[in-house]
């Protein structure tokens, strides 16, 4: 049986939520105003208290309150601590940065959930089945949070149209905004999708489809090719990770 309490999966949601879903494009990875700080955290608040005050009604007040304002003080803190030129001595280290402050937060969700408040948050009844709690955890996961983490990762191969190249392989380089990050949240959806009915043939098709449309962008520009290969690897296997830690039992 899967070790994560419900309360703990309800918590790991609504740091997804709180950190992608509902955080802006521009926020992800850099450097934030104290408005912007604020409202992540506020954010956050909003998005935790919920859970808080359904411990408190099944009677179990202390570890909700406790477990809602110590979250949202860690994205507090370690915010701030990453605005800071003394942390770890440069500002420029983004990918490390960023690493290193969702490590803490989920870090901090499973020590506290799993560990500090273990009798307070097992055995609560949830309005919502383990399982059904598991995929929307893997859903919130496979999209917004897959996207932004490629876009920081995998910044360094990220197409600019160059003007030295000819018109017709700057077009192809050039996509309509975010249609990019909404076919791979799709994809991903649909490869998911594929795995639990165990039709692992379809989700070749998924990636045949999208390779068959961007023929012509993979044919005449080698970096798009380069780009599209990492983009699509980098999909598949975030999704089989993810399926197997979040839906097989893993964690």
């Amino acid at each position: 049986m899967h070790g994560l309490s419900d309360v703990t999966l309800l918590l790991l949601i609504a740091h997804l939520l709180g950190d992608f879903q509902l955080c802006c494009d521009e926020e992800n990875g850099k450097k934030w105003k104290a408005s912007q700080t604020f409202r992540h955290v506020l954010t956050h608040l909003v998005l935790l208290l919920p859970v808080s005050a359904w411990l408190h009604i099944r009677g179990h007040s202390p570890a909700g309150w406790v477990l809602a304002f110590v979250l949202a003080g860690a994205h507090l803190l370690t915010e701030r601590m990453s605005t800071t030129r003394a942390f770890f001595g440069y500002e420029n280290r983004t990918k490390i940065i960023y690493a290193m402050k969702q490590c803490i937060h989920v870090g901090l969700v499973m020590v506290l959930s799993e560990g500090v408040f273990y009798s307070d948050t097992h055995g609560i009844h949830i309005p919502f089945s383990t399982q059904h709690l598991r995929w929307i955890l893997l859903f919130v996961l496979i999209t917004k949070p897959a996207n932004v983490f490629f876009h920081i990762f995998f910044s360094k191969y990220r197409l600019v149209p160059s003007p030295a190249e000819p018109t017709h392989i700057r077009y192809a380089v050039e996509t309509e905004p975010g249609a990019g990050a909404l076919i791979g949240s799709l994809e991903r959806i649909l490869s998911a999708v594929f795995l639990t009915v165990g039709q692992f043939g379809a989700i070749g098709l998924i990636y045949t489809a999208k390779s068959v449309a961007r023929f012509k962008q993979i044919e005449e520009n080698r970096r798009f090719a380069e780009y599209y290969l990492i983009g699509t690897l980098y999909s598949i296997l975030f999704v089989v990770i993810s399926y197997y830690l979040v839906i097989v039992g893993v964690i």
